[in-house]
């Protein structure tokens, strides 16, 4: 376990938003990126950093013993938070991923 990531109200609240359709995305790291969820979710990055410097491949797996428990939410702020950190030579890689990213999302709801 590289994380635990804490339950936020922030994002029940962009959900119900996002429902109504008086939101148009539902990501929190972009919508809230000082929430405590985010901040593990740095963590997170920092920890795989780290503990992914020898592998040969860069992928990981999120899972959740049921239905309901965060993988989505977990997968998009992770990609979220992972593009933000980019360097501004991938600035135009990060617009699309945004984009890319609020637009699926969206379209899982």
């Amino acid at each position: 376990v590289y994380a635990t990531i804490a339950h936020s109200k922030n994002q029940d609240r962009i959900y119900k938003k996002l429902q109504s359709h008086q939101a148009k995305r539902a990501i929190l790291a972009i919508d809230n990126p000082d929430d405590v969820a985010i901040e593990s979710l740095r963590n997170l990055r920092t920890a795989l950093h780290f503990g992914m410097m020898d592998v040969k491949n860069n992928c990981i797996m999120i899972a959740g013993p049921g239905p309901t428990v965060g993988k989505s939410f977990v997968s998009v702020n992770l990609a979220a938070v992972l593009t933000s950190n980019m360097p501004p030579a991938d600035s135009s890689a990060k617009n699309l991923s945004t984009k890319f990213l609020s637009e699926s999302f969206i379209n899982m709801i």
